[in-house]
């Protein structure tokens, strides 16, 4: 299983591709249908694993009811909304795509016609001329792939392929509620040091929280807008704590606060799934844009709890040290009290 790498909703076009991604997800969990199902209530969702085998078997949608579970059972609650969105639009789009268009499925299956019979078979030679023009196409198709490629003229979106910005052309400040190509600039760069989020050009509550997560790892003021100073602390080399951190997959941190709570390893292991998703760089003010209510890492840790046990928001984003001192503060009353978890802070 692949710790920096996870299944993107959005480069999915049918069902078939969907539910293949879909397969994807199962995969890099680990986890069989039984833990799923497991996991699923512990979310207070219902994930039947018989349902759950027969939807990976298919090469249709499932319910989103069955999506949701499954999305947020895998540990990829974060993207649920992003699994959800991608669901509808591929069915409102088989909903409306005329006969005989070619649906196209994942490389393991030919594609299917869904119109007339096929067309009679052609002849085995074709004529000399078209023989002599066929290299010729090979050749400037490649051409104009390579020429695209080597420019970065064209950015993989979730939405279609987009163009570059020059730098100029953006406004000294991006912030929160802003939408375009500016905006997918900021979440391209977020994504390249290894801080996961959905390029949908829309500056939502999620990319303000990966900014200010960037921000904190990099020694820059945390606003969650981004500002001259952070737009050119993107375009350096990747963070290597950021990472170092993106290798902590999500069973390997379970793992770890299994270890550290011995005393109600589920409970714990609930816990910061539901606070975080399992996500070391999780940060979040509840998504209301107060700069001053941020809560840190796998424990959601406060800024006051931060500084009592003499540490900073770069190291609450550290897994092991947000661990550790998620214990210290456990160990004050030996329970989860101090702890709520918003499932609004869940996307």
């Amino acid at each position: 299983m692949g710790d920096e790498w996870s299944p993107l909703p959005y480069e999915t076009r049918c069902s078939a591709e969907f539910v293949a991604q879909l397969r994807l997800l199962k995969q890099r969990s680990g986890l069989t249908y039984r833990q799923l199902e497991k996991r699923a209530a512990e979310c207070g969702e219902t994930l039947a694993r018989s349902t759950l085998a027969d939807v990976l078997r298919r090469d249709t949608l499932p319910r989103p009811e069955v999506l949701a579970a499954f999305v947020h059972a895998c540990g990829e609650g974060r993207r649920a909304r992003a699994w959800l969105e991608q669901r509808d639009s591929i069915a409102a789009a088989e909903r409306t795509r005329p006969v005989g268009v070619l649906v196209k499925a994942p490389a393991s299956a030919p594609p299917t016609e869904l119109s007339s019979p096929p067309p009679p078979r052609r002849p085995r030679f074709l004529p000399l001329s078209r023989r002599r023009r066929l290299p010729f196409q090979v050749v400037w198709a490649a051409l104009v792939a390579v020429l695209a490629i080597a420019t970065g003229s064209f950015v993989l979106a979730s939405g279609g392929v987009a163009g570059e910005v020059p730098p100029g052309d953006c406004p000294d400040a991006v912030v929160p509620g802003e939408f375009g190509p500016c905006v997918q600039q900021v979440q391209l760069g977020l994504r390249r040091h290894s801080l996961d989020l959905p390029v949908d050009a829309s500056f939502g509550p999620l990319t303000r929280a990966r900014v200010a997560a960037f921000q904190a790892v990099t020694g820059l003021p945390v606003t969650g807008v981004v500002d001259p100073a952070t737009r050119d602390a993107m375009g350096h080399p990747d963070s290597s704590v950021l990472f170092q951190t993106r290798r902590w997959s999500p069973v390997r941190v379970e793992r770890r606060v299994r270890a550290a709570f011995p005393e109600d390893p589920e409970a714990a292991v609930a816990l910061a799934r539901c606070l975080s998703n399992l996500d070391p760089l999780w940060a979040w003010d509840g998504g209301e844009g107060d700069g001053t209510a941020w809560r840190w890492g796998l424990f959601q840790l406060t800024d006051r709890e931060i500084k009592e046990f003499g540490g900073t928001a770069r190291a609450a984003l550290d897994p092991e040290w947000n661990i550790r001192t998620g214990r210290a503060v456990w160990e004050r009353d030996r329970d989860f009290g101090r702890w709520a978890c918003p499932t609004s802070a869940m996307e």
